[in-house]
């Protein structure tokens, strides 16, 4: 339920990462499910 907050609360997909601008990445709601069950091991 944790994800589901988060998932809530930023409404995540896509998101570009910027460093200075220049787009370096996109975020998206698989990768924050990726990055949670990652921590919970």
């Amino acid at each position: 339920s944790r994800i589901a907050k988060i998932l809530l609360e930023y409404r995540i997909h896509g998101v570009a990462i910027t460093d200075r601008r220049k787009i370096i990445g996109f975020v998206t709601e698989k990768d924050i499910i990726r990055e949670l069950a990652r921590k919970e091991i």
